[in-house]
C-alpha cells in the first residue's frame, strides 16, 4: 500500500487533479458485502485522486457482461474461493475456454501446465506458490478476501466427497444405520 507511489504513477500516465483517472466498478447484487467492499475501495481510490463509479446490476447481467461480453472494467466476485490455485486457473489460463481476465501470458500458462503435469503433492504445492506469487506480482487477480464454504455431514453419512463447492456428488454416499 503506497498512495504516494500510486499518485506518481497516475501522474506519469497523464492523470492528476485536472484530469482524474475515472473508471466504473460493476458489481452484482448477489451479496450485500459487494456494496460495502466497493464503497471502501472507492474511498481508497479517491485518496490517490482516482474516481471510481459503482454500478450495481443483477447477477445475470453481471455474468453476461463479465464472462461473455468481457466489458467490465473492474469487479468483485465471490465465486472463486478455493483450496488450490488450479481451481481458479480458468480465470487466467489462456488455454481455458473461459479465461475471464484475458491475461494471455505465456509464462503464466507454462506455470499452470507445469502444476498440472506434476503428480508429486509437494512439487504441486511449490508450483502453486510460484503461480500465486506471479499472479500477485503482475496484479492479474487481486484477492481482497475469501468467502468460506463449509460442508458437513453426520457420522453415519459415508462416501461423501468434499469437492470444494464446485458441485455435490452423492453417487457413492450411503447411510451407515
Amino acid at each position: 500500500y503506497d498512495p504516494e507511489r500510486a499518485k506518481r504513477l497516475l501522474a506519469e500516465a497523464g492523470h492528476g487533479p485536472g484530469n482524474p483517472f475515472k473508471f466504473t466498478m460493476t458489481i452484482n447484487n448477489s451479496d450485500p458485502a459487494h456494496i460495502e467492499v466497493a464503497q471502501a475501495l472507492k474511498s481508497q481510490f479517491a485518496k490517490i485522486g482516482a474516481e471510481m463509479d459503482i454500478q450495481v446490476v443483477d447477477y445475470a447481467t453481471w455474468n453476461r457482461a463479465f464472462v461473455v461480453q468481457r466489458k467490465i472494467q473492474i469487479t468483485l466476485q465471490n465465486t472463486l474461493s478455493s483450496r488450490n490455485v488450479n481451481t481458479n486457473a480458468h480465470t487466467v489460463h489462456s488455454k481455458s475456454e473461459l479465461d475471464y481476465y484475458n491475461v494471455g501470458d505465456p509464462k503464466l500458462d507454462a506455470l499452470f501446465d507445469s502444476w498440472r503435469s506434476n503428480l508429486d503433492p509437494r512439487k504441486q504445492l511449490e508450483a502453486s506458490h510460484r503461480i500465486q506469487r506471479y499472479i500477485l506480482e503482475n496484479a492479474y487477480y487481486g484477492t481482497v478476501a475469501g468467502f468460506p464454504f463449509l460442508q458437513a455431514t453426520r457420522a453415519d453419512v459415508k462416501g461423501f466427497k468434499y469437492l470444494n463447492k464446485l458441485m455435490n456428488d452423492f453417487g457413492e454416499v450411503w447411510l451407515d444405520r
